[in-house]
Parts: C-alpha cells; structure tokens; sequence
C-alpha cells in the first residue's frame, strides 16, 4: 500500500522498459509512475518496500541487473586489435584506475593476487535506494527521492534479489543484496541516520557466487533472525559434475574473493552478536538445483519454518558441455539450435523443518515437485483456512496455484497489523512466545525470496499449541508492545496503539569480555601452493599452526606464553608482567625462522627446575627429510633467557611433526615425550614417522618408538591420561584417516589395546582431545575434534568417505582419487577438469563433461587399479566424547556420545574443558573452522566457537550472544590460562593468519570466590607433575576430576593451574574439601584444602618425596 490509503498497489519492474506505479483506487488502477518519480528506466528486477528512515510510510530499494554492452564487439583491453577499442585508463591519487562514466555499469576493475595483475570484468548496474517523502499535498501522489549515493549503497553488482529485515534486533532495517556473478553479496547495516555500513566481511563467513534469491526466517526458533542465499549447486553426482566447468579458470577469484563465495547455498545461523555461522550443508539446503525463489513459511502449522524452492532455467547455460559448444560455436545434436537450447526444467523442492537446524525433502510427499522453470513465487492463505497458499510463476509454462490441505491437526495464527502510518507495519518484528518457552520469531517484510511480494500477513503455526501465551510486537517506530493469551485457529488485527512506552529489554552480561591487547599479535602464514606437486590433495598441509604454550619461565610466579610463527617469521615468547604481556624473540628463534611451528611444550627437559621449550617443526614446505623439519629444543637458563640444546639432545628425526606432549611415562623421575608424525611432504597420505623419546635425565633423548606406534598414521593429537586408574599413564592419539588409538602403559611399556576399545571402528578425521570428568563418576572422559557435519561430506559405516592412493594412469607416480557414494554406486569427489588436469589421459577417455559425469569411479580408474592402491577411509566425521566405561586396572573401554549439532556446524580443532557453573560436571569450549581444503571443496568456515553446558554428562549450546565467545578466523590452538590474575580460568585462542584472541571470565557473572584454583609443585624432572590426577571430594559437592596435562588439544598446553568451579561454599566448608593426587610416581597424597599454603590466589600441593 504505496499510497496509504488502504488497498494494495503495484509496482511493475521491466527489463527494456520504464517501471510503472499502479496507485489502486478503489479497484481501479491508475498509472503514476512518472509523477512520483519512479518510472526508471533500465532492466530492473526487483523493488523491496520499507520504512527504513522510520518517518511512517514506505521507501523503495530499486535492484538491477546488467545491461547489455552498447557494442558486443566493444571492449577494454590492454592492447588494439581490429574490433576492439584501445584506451589507457588514468588513475586516481590513490593509484585506483578510473573507469569512464559510460563504461561503469559494464566493466570493473580488479586486483588479481593470484596473477599479481589488474584485470577487467563484467559489472551491473548501480541499485537505487529511493526515500519516500510523501505527497506534497494533503491526498496527492507520494514524492520519492533517489538517495542511494548520500545512504552509501552504491552497488554495481549484478543483482538479483534485495530483502530487509533487522537482523541486530536495533528497530532498524537492514539489508541483503544477493549479486550474481563476480559481485560480492553485501550486508548492509543501518546506521539509524538514513545512512548504511557495509559488515559483509565482519558479518558472514563467504556467499553464494552466482546468488539468486535470498529470504529471512528464524529457522530454530531462538528468537534471532536468520537467512538465506541460494545458488545452483547439483542435488546430485550428475548435476554438480556436468556444471563443474574448469576450476582452474576461476582459481584466482575462489582463492582470493572477499568474501569467499561458493557456488552453493548459503543458510545464515545468527548468533546475536553481528555474526553469523553458515549451515547450508548441515541443514541438507546447499545444493538445490539452478534456484530462484527461497520461500520460508510454516507449511505444515507444526510450529517450524519450512521452505519451498522455485527451480529452473531459460536454458541450460551452466552445462560445461553447452558452454564449450556455444563458445567455440559448434554443433550439439541434443539442442539443434545452440544459440537457444530449451529451458532447463529442474524439480521445485520442498523441505520440512524437523528441528535443530534439520530439513528433509518433502516436496514429492507434499505434492509440489513440479519440473519447471520457476521464479517467482508468492506465499499467503489465498482461501482463507488459515495455512499458507503457493503461487509459482512459471517460464513458458502456466502459472502455479498450490491450495494448501495439510491435515487440521495443527494450530495457527495469522495476524495483519494496522499502523499509523506505515499502515501494514512493514518492518515489524513478531515474536510469539510458547508454553515452553520456545520462541517463534517473524519479521514483517514483503519482497522475500526472488521476483514477488507476499500478502502483508503474519502466519504462525502453534503445532498442539492451543494459545500463544505473550505476543510481542516491536513496530518499526521502536517500541513493543506485549498481548497475553491469545487463542489459537485465530485471524487478528492488532493496531498500534496511540499511546505506549518505549521498552527496552534487558540484557543479560555476558559470561566473557574480550581481551582488548591479547599476547600473539597476528600470525603469519607464507603464500606456499601445496597442489603444484600433489594437485588432487584434498586440502593444505601448509597452514596448520600455530601452537601455544602457557609456563613460568622466568620464575615470577605467574605465566609466559610461547606462540608460534609461520615458515619464514619465527615464534615469540611473551612475557607476563602481572597481566601485561611483553613479546621478545630469541637469537635462536630468529635463526630457526624458517621452520614452520607446529606444537611447543614447557617442560623440565634436564632436571635443573625451570621449564624448557620444545617446538616441534611441521609443513609441507620443503622437501621429505629436509633440515626445517628437525624439531628444537630450547633451554631455559632459569631467568627466562633460551639458548639451543646441542644437536646430540635430540635423535634427529626430520619428519614433518604436530604434536609433542610429555609425561613421565616410565616412573623414573623425568620428563618423557611423545612427537607425532603429521605428513610426508608431496607424498600425502604416506605415513610419517611419529617418536617415542626417553629422556636420560640429563636432557638427552634416545629413540624408544615400539613399532605399532611409530607408524601409527597421520597424528593430529596425542594426550598423557591415565584412562584405567591404575597409576601409570596412558597414550590416546588422534589421526586422519583412522581411530582415536589408545595405548596403554603396561608398567613402562606402551601396547596398542584400541582393538576391543569401542573406539577401533570410529574412523573419523579427528584433529584433537583433551580430558575431562563429564559425568562426575571418578574417571576421566574425552572430548575429540572432528570435522563436523557441514561440509559436501557425509560418511557412514555403509557409505563411508574414501581416498585412494596409487598410480592411478601408469605415470609412475601415486595420485589421489576422492570417492563418495551415491546411493550404492561409487563416485569420484573431484571433477572432471580438476581429475584431467593431474591426469591428462582422462580427457581423451572422457571427452565431455557427460560421459565423465555418467561414469562411476570403476570406470574412470578400472577396478584392479583401486584394488592395488593404498585405501583410506572415514566412517563418523561427529566431534563427540569418549565416555570412560574402563574398570579400574582393565583394558580400556569407551562410549561415543556426539556433542550437539551445533558444534558439527564446522571442523573442531582447540578444545579444553573448565567448569564455569559451580558444579563438578566441567563445560566444554571448542574453537572451530578451517581455512585450508581445496578450491572445490572451500573454506570450511561456518563456525564461530561455541561453549557448551554440561547438565550432569549431557552438553547443551551457550549461544553466543550469551557466552560472548566468538572467534570467526581460521582457529587452531586453545589454550586456558589466568590472563588477569583475577583466579578465574580464561581462554585464549590462535588463529592461522590472523590474529590472537582472548577471552575474559566476566567475574560480574562468575563469582570469583565460587572458584579454586590448585597448582600442584612437582619433583625434580617433572616440576608440573605432568599426568597427575586429582580429586576434590567434600560432603556437600560431588566429586570434582582433573588431570595436570603437559600438551593436548589441539597443539596446546593451558596453564598447570587447575581451576575447580565448587560453588558458594563458606570458608569452613571449602577448608575442609580434600585433595587427593595421584602422582606421576605412583603416589598418593591426601590433604584438606585448609592446610594447603596459599600464594597469589593459588593452592599449592606439593609432591611426597
């Protein structure tokens, strides 16, 4: 209702003509677009209407899309031919070229890092935001004015699709704007001025590449607004292979875009923070086809936002085989003119809602998959019964009228505002609260998914709700308004009301603050092309650091931190000045820069009583057995100054390493270590050599690897724990490609006892663990990184993910080969152009992207071929916990329990439990991401961190709006630590090419005093006591387990501090808890907390002689 006057009007966009207003009056409608100064001119797409400066009428967000060049031969080239035009363009102050006037909304500039190189491409044009004024006279045509440029959204993507919604929760609407092609998507936030702020970057992790429509919805009903991106990824083999086309071609903008974009869909998860996590892959919504129209709506009234997908186009434009032909102008006998094959008629898609971020395809059960060429599509009760409607706009088919029967079970409510002035109240926020507690959420806006706008109506369905129990109203002016008991099987109409008070709702302090000046500074990471020797390696081995290291090395009493550097920068030493970190580098730091830090471990390498540091050296950026991979041993003179231990100190083992963890696995008194093997480089996946070194007690280490261990496989992780309590500690490591091995210490010798374990048949890509008691029973647990469930992966015991190694065309080198299964038929992962480029045969035996695609991998590679090749297989790709069912003395025993689907949400590396709570059941925070897969695969980078509540063994999400914990980049290490001294445990985080993060316990919400913290004061050898274990027993609480590990993780060791979170205990109570250790010497001790002597905050129990 552009006018105000109560009925609806409409506003046409052309693509070779003016738009046109039709102003309704009283069902006659009346041309008015050149009088209210809307009748532009130039292939437009789409209008999105709302009150975005707040004034109470609405105001107009114009998107186009390109324009046809004026001449098909006319181009901007870097040298004259005999069609093309020559033309030097000048650049400005700042050394940007400077595009002609005429040429802006046809070509753009780019920089091309790959390339080292300034190149052209195609450009829209500009979009237009247009401010609605009102009519100059009382009654007249409303006056609209183009303020695009003093807004900032000068954009000159190729645009398909604009939608507003307040995704901040701030009572102003801001904006998506999917472009296709090269154009980045873009996110503006409305500064509450009229003027805009893009936080693309800052707000999501990449975007669909050719986006198409977008929409908004809170899909797990938490009360936040989510969103969603589509594009034209295959549903199946067939699909994603035929429209792969050469990756190669497009390698400099997948590597290099910002953001990253990706032809898939894309689901925004918001957390409340300005940040969203991406789940497309997770809620089974990235790959639908060639889609247009994404529209959320509750279909079946259970409660949750369903959606419908439009598929479909013109024609068959992204067939690899198509665009070749059309390209060189040959001849396809399957479309006989070339020039214009058929449209492409894909299936429209239904998905179900079940929950927790879980959608199924329903679209033949509900009757809506129709093989069309869909666009735009319009949702609302068309009949009145009180479910949602469809109608879908078909190319050269008829319209689609879907009347919507879902059985009568189910409540629902719809609800129409009347405002003021902005009559429907577009841009309103309903949120209708649950019995339960549940939350459902819906932003009123009309232009939502691609070329339509919905009814200005609100539906909710209440599944066996019979009453929303408050409906609260946020109008677009700013305020709430709150109704209780509202009856189910209802249409309302509420009206805003003449007089009410602002609300503002109260906000809960978060659990942490950010750590303003963190030690670590930024990590860098040398460019370095893993692919060049192995082109199919599924991802980089070059960027997997750094690691971080917390011990007293200077003898103050509080922490240091050693973190490292990527190949050419070396690590640095930061120093703890009573809270205040101060960075040095050593001489022989700076002379081993060019080795590539993996894992440090603090540790009393020679029984002198201060703590030594070993780095372990990883890569691939060399070659096999080169001098960089040796690892470092530094010695530490007491007063914080390091020195390199002599060459003879260690065996001299050139592998490429991850980590090193320590403990005094043969009771003589020193400090043992355990060095896994990570990779060969270029010769992937071929196991290195992992090291089992024993320490003479002078410093010196021998080579005392049994042989089930040196081979083990590729180590991501390895842990010191005493899995059976029987007083010697015990090896867990963690691979790719394989199980989480547990091997145990039979009075000093170490035997593989996986087998029989529960663990040997979960073959994950695991990449870290650490120890925690989850259940409160005594034992120890463990929580171990996976990569999730949001990634083009699946795997199952029946449909495992595999890899193949060997020579795959007679070469006379191994090749990689990726498999998956479709249904029960095996594929290759990668694509044809990627497959033919590492082996150049292939294109001859498969000449077009068809036959490749139609073939499966039997066929492709011959199956004596993948009999003779090494294979690797993953069956569980869950992050989750092994929970320690092992008696007392036995063989190890465990059950896998996953951790929430939220933390599948992307790949798992640093993870640590600490309890924050007042309660002996330990939380569990997990850093999360990874930057390095290859191009087809992307960036796996949905997730921001996340903290979960441990409710007596069972974990539950923190969202982060109320943790506050949100680490976006490229995690690796986490590491805990008292940062500020303050006696509450804190985390900090590293991240691969980028900067260091940390993270405050707010004590405003963590009672300090709920809090202790012990430090055990160990012998000679083993000064942290390194595998101890330790009980906190009182009358009152439950049983509190910890264990002092020396490494573990993810490329981590925390502080030796143990942080126990035992609630608001008076002081006679907390006197008298007891502490038992059971030492790495096979000891136990037992004393009350009372009697301990207290330095600094800290409880100190110090080790029978």
């Amino acid at each position: 209702d552009i006018d105000g006057d109560g009925d609806l009007d409409l506003y046409v966009c052309a693509f070779d003509a003016a738009n046109r207003l039709y102003l309704n009056e009283k069902g006659v409608f009346k041309e008015c677009a050149k009088e209210a100064g809307l009748n532009f001119k130039g292939f437009s797409v789409n209008m999105a209407f709302a009150d975005y400066d707040l004034d109470g009428d609405l105001d107009g967000y114009l998107l186009t899309n390109r324009p046809f060049s004026p001449d098909e031969n006319y181009s901007v080239s870097d040298r004259a031919t005999a069609n093309r035009v020559y033309r030097q363009l000048q650049k400005d102050a700042k050394g940007n070229f400077i595009m002609p006037d005429h040429l802006r909304e046809i070509f753009e500039v780019v920089w091309n890092p790959a390339g080292q190189m300034h190149m052209f491409i195609r450009a829209g044009q500009y979009d237009h935001l247009y401010r609605n004024d009102g009519p100059v006279e009382k009654g007249g045509v409303p006056r609209f004015t183009d303020v695009t440029e003093v807004a900032g959204l000068k954009d000159n993507g190729m645009g398909l699709s604009a939608t507003w919604f307040d995704y901040d929760a701030d009572g102003y609407p801001d904006l998506f704007v999917a472009n296709d092609y090269y154009g980045s998507d873009h996110l503006f936030h409305n500064d509450g001025d009229g003027t805009f702020s893009e936080v693309t970057l800052e707000a999501l992790p990449h975007t669909p590449w050719y986006s198409m429509g977008s929409n908004v919805a809170d899909l797990n009903n938490d009360g936040l607004l989510d969103f969603m991106g589509s594009d034209m990824m295959g549903t199946n083999h067939f699909r994603q292979k035929v429209g792969m086309g050469n990756m190669s071609q497009n390698a400099w903008f997948l590597d290099h875009a910002q953001p990253r974009q990706y032809m898939r869909n894309s689901v925004y998860v918001n957390t409340g923070l300005g940040r969203f996590m991406e789940a497309a892959h997770m809620t089974g919504l990235a790959k639908s086809d060639w889609t247009w129209a994404v529209k959320f709506g509750d279909l079946d009234n259970d409660g949750h936002v369903d959606l419908f997908i439009g598929n479909g186009m013109t024609g068959d434009f992204f067939n690899s085989d198509i665009t070749v032909a059309m390209r060189n102008g040959t001849y396809l006998p399957d479309h006989v003119d070339e020039k214009r094959p058929p449209p492409k008629k894909d299936t429209n898609l239904a998905f179900r809602n079940l929950g927790n971020l879980r959608f199924e395809n329903v679209g033949e059960s509900w009757g809506l998959a129709k093989a069309a060429a869909s666009f735009g599509v319009a949702m609302g009760d068309l009949d009145g019964d009180g479910d949602l409607d469809l109608v879908v706009n078909n190319f050269e088919d008829p319209v689609s009228l879907y009347c919507n029967d879902s059985p009568g079970g189910n409540h629902r409510v719809k609800i129409q505002l009347k405002g003021k002035k902005n009559r429907y109240g577009i841009g309103a926020t309903l949120k209708a609260i649950m019995a339960d507690g549940e939350i459902l959420t819906r932003y009123l806006t009309l232009s939502r998914g691609f070329y339509a706008s919905d009814d200005p109506v609100v539906h909710f369905g209440l599944g066996e709700n019979q009453q929303i129990e408050e409906l609260q109203i946020a109008w677009p002016g700013g305020v709430t308004q709150s109704i209780k008991e509202l009856p189910a099987d209802r249409f309302y109409t509420i009206t805003e009301p003449e007089k009410y008070d602002a609300v503002n709702p109260r906000r809960e302090a978060p659990l942490f603050t950010r750590m303003k000046n963190p030690p670590g500074g930024k990590h860098f990471e040398m460019t370095f092309d893993d692919f060049d020797r192995q082109p199919l390696l599924p991802q980089k081995y070059s960027q997997l650091g750094p690691g971080v290291a917390w011990g007293d090395v200077d003898g103050d009493g509080d922490d240091d931190v050693f973190i490292g550097q990527g190949r050419g920068f070396g690590g640095r030493l930061y120093f703890n000045e009573n809270g205040k970190f101060e960075g040095r580098s050593f001489d022989c730091f700076k002379i081993d820069k060019d080795c590539e830090d993996m894992a440090p471990l603090f540790f009393d390498s020679d029984g002198d009583g201060d703590r030594d540091l070993y780095v372990v050296s990883g890569g691939v950026e060399c070659e096999p057995g080169a001098a960089v991979l040796l690892d470092r041993l530094y010695l530490n003179d007491g007063k914080g100054n390091f020195s390199k231990a002599p060459a003879s100190a260690l065996p001299g083992a050139a592998e490429s390493g991850s980590v090193v963890c320590a403990a005094d696995f043969d009771r003589d008194g020193d400090t043992d270590l355990f060095v896994g093997g990570r990779v060969i480089p270029g010769r992937y996946p071929e196991v290195p050599a992992s090291q089992l070194l024993v320490n003479d007690g002078k410093g010196g280490f021998s080579n005392a690897t049994p042989d089930s261990l040196a081979k083990t496989g590729l180590v991501t992780s390895a842990l010191w724990s005493d899995v059976n309590a029987d007083g010697w500690v015990d090896l867990l490591v963690t691979h790719e490609w394989g199980p989480v091995k547990v091997f145990r210490n039979h009075e000093g010798r170490l035997l593989d006892e996986t087998k029989g374990s529960g663990v040997e048949e979960l073959l994950g890509w695991w990449n870290s663990i650490a120890a925690g008691d989850i259940d409160a029973d005594g034992d120890l647990d463990y929580a171990v990184g996976n990569v999730g469930l949001n990634s083009k992966y699946h795997a199952s015991n029946a449909h495992p993910v595999l890899l193949y190694y060997g020579d795959m065309d007679d070469a006379g080198r191994p090749k990689i080969v990726e498999a998956e299964y479709e249904g029960k038929t095996l594929y290759p992962v990668r694509g044809r152009s990627c497959s033919s480029n590492a082996m150049p045969g292939l294109k001859q035996k498969f000449p077009t992207f068809k036959s490749f695609a139609l073939a499966p991998l039997d066929d492709i590679y011959g199956r004596d071929k993948l009999k003779e090749s090494k294979k690797l297989s993953a069956n569980i790709l869950e992050s989750g916990i092994l929970i320690n069912v092992t008696q007392k003395g036995g063989p190890p025993k465990f059950k896998f329990q996953p951790l929430p689907r939220l933390a599948q949400i992307s790949p798992v590396f640093g993870l640590a439990f600490t309890s924050i709570d007042g309660d002996a059941y330990p939380e569990l925070y997990v850093v999360q991401n990874f930057f390095g897969p290859q191009r087809e695969t992307g960036r796996m980078d949905g997730g921001v961190s996340l903290l979960l509540q441990n409710n007596e063994g069972q974990f539950s999400p923190i969202w982060p709006d109320k943790s506050h914990l949100l680490v976006s980049g490229d995690a690796k290490a986490l590491t805990i630590s008292d940062l500020n001294n303050d006696g509450l445990p804190d985390f900090h985080i590293s991240v691969n090419a980028g900067r260091a993060m940390a993270f405050e316990a707010n004590p405003k919400e963590t009672n300090v005093d709920q809090f202790l913290c012990l430090q055990l004061k160990g012998n000679e050898g083993n000064i942290d006591a390194s595998g101890a274990l330790v009980f906190l027993r009182g009358e009152s609480i439950p049983t509190f387990t910890q264990q002092v590990s020396s490494g573990g993780g993810y490329l981590s060791q925390s502080s030796s501090r143990l942080f126990f979170s035992v609630g608001s205990l008076k002081a006679d109570a907390l006197n008298s808890l007891e502490v038992q250790v059971s030492w790495p010497s096979g000891k136990e001790s037992t004393t009350q907390v009372g009697d301990l002597k207290k330095v600094d905050g800290r409880y100190w129990v110090e080790a029978p002689h």
